[in-house]
């Protein structure tokens, strides 16, 4: 039997959303500094960049993976909530 259209639009969105997903996992699970290599890499094909500008490209995404590996040695708990705080502003003109 062919698959009607709604069931492609169907398939078409439950793809869509798995993929923010998968990609999340992935980066979770890959090392930092490859993945910042890999990045520029991809900042490098994407763009055309002097020597100076894809320099500083790729020394920002290696300090970003040294972040990313400072956050990834907090200790976090599945009951851990984000610290949101909302304050409206109270000054009037």
């Amino acid at each position: 039997m062919p698959t009607s259209r709604r069931q492609f639009a169907k398939s078409l969105a439950a793809a869509g959303a798995a993929v923010p997903l998968a990609a999340a996992d992935l980066l979770a699970q890959t090392d930092s500094k490859p993945l910042a290599k890999a990045l520029t890499e991809v900042v490098k094909s994407q763009y055309t960049l002097a020597d100076d500008e894809s320099e500083r490209v790729a020394a920002t995404l290696q300090e970003l993976a040294t972040a990313v590996d400072r956050l990834r040695q907090f200790p976090l708990v599945n009951s851990d909530e984000p610290d949101v705080t909302f304050s409206a502003l109270t000054k009037r003109w």
